[in-house]
């Protein structure tokens, strides 16, 4: 007769536990991720292998009985997770990818963490590691120094994940968080370690890489309802940018008049009710149609008084001066000297800032490290710019 401590124990035990992992031809990663699974302190009932690769590499290294090893067409992770959820046999889930590397304590210290309070999700908790000085770079301009709550590491009761209906299995990123998400808003009893149990060291290892790894990422969380405020962030830097580029156009393009092609008329009041009127027009969509409406608009409005009142500031010495450059008051470049301000405050924010905000070392950034971290961190805001725009313009139409 088992008795009620007994069964406190073994509310989880490794018996009930599925490891499920997605993999798409990261041979040497898999390689890793192996060796790191046969270490553990305590072994799952069965480890699953959901293989899309375009090649037998992966399904050559697993030959053995230890590995539930299963081949499908070329899919996203999501879809990949979600069919080895589905054949799986335990009753508790486990999930990691190729690229992340479980600590050899991650079953056994997550298993107690479940008997001890019941919870029926442990989140998964990733540390950031690099290998290469540009590798090293990325992380800093990334995620830092700090654990990251992740969906690779966690593990979460069978019956939970198939109330949620899965991951979305029609994005490339952007999946684990929207799921993540849903723990949360359902207040699902969950818990998130203090320390990681999961270590990722796979940044990309060239500059044309990164970029098209967060253009490609960027568009594909534009289709899921997640990082709505920086989607919406990204959505007002874009309305600051044009409402100071805009009304200056005519004088940026250095001629003005009917001669010149790319001279518009009345184009700061064009672009003002431009505005107005989309903003009208959120406004009416929202009562008529029952959209979810984001706080943005009401935003950038404001943002757009604030940047006409900069706007006077930049036209200095059309106002002040009246163009004569022997006046006193007259300020040379004036807009380049701000817009070029406004990169380096940029340079500065996310070189120094936003790695010490991370527990980077100081030491790590000076004297010169902080400038090439602040150009990277840059280059990886305007490459996700178009995707992030598009998310939050689509969010504004989203249905409740």
């Amino acid at each position: 007769m088992v008795s009620k401590m007994d069964e406190k124990i073994k509310y989880i035990h490794p018996n009930d536990l599925s490891i499920i992992i997605p993999v798409l031809n990261d041979i040497q990663h898999v390689k890793k991720l192996i060796i790191a699974l046969l270490n553990q302190t305590i072994f799952p009932m069965e480890i699953i292998i959901i293989d899309s690769s375009d090649n037998k590499k992966i399904e050559k290294l697993l030959n053995n009985k230890i590995f539930s090893y299963h081949n499908i067409d070329k899919s996203y992770p999501g879809k990949s997770t979600n069919y080895g959820v589905k054949i799986s046999k335990g009753k508790w889930l486990g999930f990691l990818d190729s690229k992340t590397i479980p600590k050899k304590n991650w079953i056994e210290n997550y298993i107690k963490y479940i008997n001890k309070k019941k919870y029926k999700v442990v989140f998964g908790v990733t540390e950031f590691t690099s290998t290469t000085k540009f590798q090293e770079l990325i992380q800093f301009a990334s995620y830092g120094n700090i654990p990251h709550e992740t969906f690779p590491g966690t593990i979460v009761k069978k019956n939970v994940y198939l109330k949620l209906e899965g991951l979305n299995e029609f994005v490339r990123a952007g999946y684990d968080i929207d799921w993540r998400n849903k723990i949360k808003r359902l207040n699902i009893n969950y818990f998130l370690p203090s320390k990681p149990y999961i270590v990722y060291s796979s940044f990309p290892n060239n500059l044309f890489e990164l970029l098209k790894k967060y253009i490609v990422y960027s568009f594909h969380t534009a289709k899921i309802d997640i990082q709505k405020n920086t989607k919406d962030l990204y959505l007002s830097l874009f309305v600051i940018l044009t409402s100071l580029i805009i009304p200056k156009w005519n004088h940026l393009i250095g001629e003005w008049g009917d001669s010149n092609p790319l001279f518009i008329p009345h184009i700061s009041k064009i672009y003002v009710i431009s505005i107005i009127s989309l903003f009208i027009g959120f406004q009416i969509s929202n009562i008529l149609i029952n959209v979810t409406r984001t706080s943005i608009f009401d935003q950038t409005i404001k943002i757009i008084i604030i940047i006409f009142i900069s706007l006077s500031v930049m036209q200095w010495n059309d106002v002040i001066a009246n163009w004569m450059e022997d006046n006193i008051w007259y300020i040379p470049h004036i807009t380049k000297i701000y817009l070029c301000s406004l990169v380096l405050f940029s340079i500065l924010f996310r070189g120094i800032y936003f790695p010490i905000n991370r527990n980077v070392q100081l030491k790590k950034i000076f004297p010169f490290k902080w400038i090439k971290i602040g150009f990277l961190g840059l280059m990886i805001d305007i490459v996700k710019t178009p995707g992030y725009l598009l998310g939050s313009l689509y969010s504004i139409f989203r249905k409740k």
